[in-house]
């Protein structure tokens, strides 16, 4: 560390000793610009999604709307396809119907065996037919719901292989 200030000190005193000033250090100015940076890159490569899904329909019918098309992005839940629903809806209207004479049929025979009109069996019965009606509008419901095609998560939409009035 002494070395160096002694070396130091002896630079400096051979320009102070002549009474020379040392020439004014050039400097070069430019003015500030404030602007984007943009970085680009190039690359070769192949692309592959994070998920990836073949998005199939769980019951058969004629395709009546195609919401989306290849290469758009899709949000979850988002409709991609719409089968006809006509028929699965009447379905549903009579299974409604089934149902409410189901309810009306055990509720009666349930009142009748108190006064022993019925045997419990008829009143067993009822009841099995009340639950068999549910079951079936519980599950034409579920397909009346599976005409609409939707997607399963975020992204974009690859490929379609179904078209309009298609079965």
């Amino acid at each position: 560390m002494r070395l160096r200030r002694f070396c130091l000190l002896l630079c400096l005193l051979p320009a102070a000793a002549s009474g020379q000033q040392l020439p004014p250090t050039p400097v070069i100015v430019a003015e500030v610009l404030r602007q984007q940076l943009a970085d680009e890159v190039e690359l070769v490569g192949a692309v592959q999604p994070r998920r990836a899904s073949m998005v199939a329909s769980e019951i058969e019918g004629k395709v009546v709307a195609v919401a989306k098309e290849a290469g758009q992005a899709v949000r979850r839940g988002d409709l991609l396809f719409q089968l006809d629903k006509t028929l699965i809806g009447a379905a549903v209207a009579e299974a409604r119907a089934d149902l409410a004479l189901q309810e009306s049929n055990h509720a009666q025979a349930a009142a009748l065996v108190e006064q022993a009109a019925v045997s419990e069996q008829q009143v067993r019965d009822s009841a099995y037919q009340l639950e068999r009606a549910r079951a079936k509008l519980a599950n034409l419901v579920k397909q009346l719901e599976d005409t609409a095609i939707r997607a399963p998560f975020n992204g974009h939409l690859v490929r379609t292989e179904a078209e309009l009035g298609e079965w």
